[in-house]
């Protein structure tokens, strides 16, 4: 069963998609919903606003992957357009290529060219895939992204944590030598001269672990929002098991964008990667080895 919040933004992408212009204050009226949240869906028409769709040359409708697959190396848009038809090819083939490349040929980027239902077919694939996955066991699948984000990711988090004990432990012996020299200065026991000398040392080394402290706090409180928006995903992508088919709604509300690289040889063989972004997590193969087409 779909939540309610989930239903909103999928009207609210429809109704995008149709043309329909969308507000803020409108946005309140159609759901009665409260600031934050009508924040939180403002965000999304802006986002599938920024990605509206152009129609083609051959007026059909436009391809569920515009404005949602980019070519990685000069960062522009795929543009998909039909092959043109011959007695011996009836049927019309959609084709997606680099709006760069397209425009400027070899001087501005390769063709990264794919057959559009060779997209659809990996793309549906994988989000089957992940949806059976998270609807059987969400723990294992949290545990497969947060290890694939550790991998993508340059911080190492089990260092963060045994650093931020090593530090917590350091400041907890500094105090306690503070105070021992206060405690000491002020029965008599230790000279003023001594104090001098000793608490200014202490004192720069208690701010320098301090600063090392935050900066690790802030890479753990990145680790926490990772895990929380990987969870999130996974209630996403759940209720996709059953997928027969895409389009665009669900492209926008599973996707942020989808990287098609240049077809090249490995071991005689031609092959393409394709790297899909899904919403939160982000991509979830190593960088360059998503899925390949041979």
């Amino acid at each position: 069963m779909l939540d309610h919040a989930f239903q909103r933004r999928r009207e609210i992408e429809r109704m995008l998609l149709s043309g329909k212009r969308l507000t803020v204050p409108k946005l309140m009226a159609m759901y009665s919903v409260g600031k934050n949240a009508t924040l939180e869906l403002w965000e999304r028409v802006q986002e599938v606003n920024g990605k509206r769709r152009r129609m083609c040359k051959a007026k059909r409708e436009p391809s569920i992957f515009s404005g949602i697959a980019y070519c990685p190396d000069c960062g522009r848009r795929i543009s998909f357009f039909p092959e043109k038809t011959s007695k011996s090819n009836p049927e019309k083939t959609y084709f997606g290529s680099c709006q760069n490349y397209k425009a400027n040929g070899p001087d501005g980027c390769t063709p990264h060219r794919i057959k559009e239902q060779d997209l659809y077919d990996i793309v549906l694939k994988d989000i089957r895939e992940w949806a059976v996955m998270a609807l059987a066991d969400e723990q294992a699948v949290l545990e497969k992204v947060m290890e694939q984000q550790q991998v993508n990711s340059t911080v190492d988090y089990g260092l963060v944590e045994r650093k931020k004990r090593t530090i917590g432990k350091r400041l907890e012996e500094i105090d306690k030598v503070i105070s021992r020299l206060y405690e000491d200065y002020a029965l008599g026991r230790l000279a003023g001269t001594i104090i001098d000398n000793l608490l200014p040392k202490y004192q720069r080394e208690q701010e320098e672990l301090k600063k090392q402290l935050s900066a690790l706090q802030e890479q753990s409180a990145e680790h926490d929002a990772t895990e929380q928006n990987a969870g999130k995903w996974i209630s996403l992508i759940r209720q996709y098991s059953d997928l027969k088919e895409l389009n665009s709604c669900i492209i926008n509300e599973l996707i942020t964008k989808i990287l098609v690289g240049d077809k090249r040889r490995v071991n005689g063989e031609k092959v393409q990667s394709i790297e899909i972004h899904y919403r939160f997590i982000g991509n979830l193969t190593d960088s360059g080895n998503g899925e390949t087409i041979q």
